[in-house]
């Protein structure tokens, strides 16, 4: 819900914090689809979550599809990235 709103809403957030948070791949994912969309976030923290090298495929993918947006993306502390 927060990632629909997100792509579809948003035009202001520049910063979300979403830390230790449980987030997993699936959640990964629909952050993911937000952010091929979003044209005003600039930090995205997602530190100390779940995310495994999966999850940062679909990262990477939305990046890739939007990259003048998002400057700063903390994935410290999941240790599921190799």
């Amino acid at each position: 819900a927060l990632a629909q709103t997100l792509a579809e809403q948003n035009q202001t957030l520049q910063v979300l914090g979403l830390e230790s948070n449980g987030i997993g791949d699936d959640g990964i994912e629909a952050l993911s689809n937000m952010l091929k969309t979003n044209r005003t976030l600039t930090c995205l923290s997602l530190s100390a979550n779940q995310i495994t090298d999966d999850g940062l495929r679909f990262l990477t993918d939305a990046l890739v599809k939007n990259p003048a947006t998002l400057e700063e993306l903390n994935l410290s502390g999941n240790p599921g990235i190799t």
